[in-house]
């Protein structure tokens, strides 16, 4: 069984603006799908580094359908006098499993 999610993932635990050395705790979770939806957080169309990444989980729900959480946490520090914003996104990426 193959099945897209219905619809986009949902990122809880954000903030409409950070302070610098705020800590930046997210996490976005995706629409019940089959196979579970890949997660991936950019920052600055940057890929996240791993470290900032956690809490990868993937839940079965009673409908044998699945969906994914990912967080994302950092410090926002700027190192420059520079005044910057950071922006985030994530990506979805639905895979599909072959039947060998």
């Amino acid at each position: 069984m193959f099945m897209l999610p219905s619809e986009g993932p949902k990122i809880s635990g954000s903030r409409a603006n950070y302070g610098v050395g705020s800590r930046v705790e997210l996490n976005c979770t995706s629409a019940k799908s089959k196979p579970a939806a890949l997660l991936h957080w950019y920052i600055n169309e940057q890929p996240a580094e791993n470290e900032y990444e956690f809490d990868s989980l993937t839940t079965l729900h009673s409908n044998g359908l699945e969906s994914s959480s990912l967080g994302l946490r950092f410090i926002d520090i700027i190192i420059s006098n520079i005044v910057s914003k950071i922006a985030l996104k994530v990506q979805l990426e639905s895979r599909q499993r072959r039947a060998d």
